[in-house]
């Protein structure tokens, strides 16, 4: 397995500014890491105090919002409402047993099975 030294690289003509910028050892003043430390912690985000939120208030950001909770109750009102008072078409399906009978709810398993 070869190494790939990077002082001995093919780029030639950077490896000169590579090796003056090394001898070069300048550090930065006092005054300029100073100056730097101040404007870094001046524009750290200032911790904020949290107030605790109703439950309520967490279980509606939870859901989603106003938008996600009318659709659920949409949809709650319509169940409630089709089974209070079923269509016509329901109920006879629902009295005539050959149509359950042959109802299949394994049908869509078929192929899945086979592939053992």
């Amino acid at each position: 397995m070869m190494t790939h030294d990077t002082n001995t690289s093919a780029d030639g003509d950077l490896a000169a500014f590579f090796d003056a910028g090394r001898q070069a050892g300048e550090s930065p003043t006092g005054d300029f890491m100073m100056r730097l430390e101040a404007d870094a912690l001046r524009l750290q985000p200032v911790p904020q105090a949290r107030t605790r939120g109703s439950v309520w208030g967490d279980l509606l950001r939870g859901l989603g919002g106003w938008p996600t909770v009318a659709g659920l109750t949409a949809a709650a009102c319509a169940g409630v409402w089709i089974g209070v008072s079923p269509p016509d078409l329901m109920l006879t399906m629902l009295q005539d047993q050959s149509v359950i009978q042959n109802v299949d709810p394994l049908s869509g398993y078929d192929y899945a099975m086979l592939g053992g």
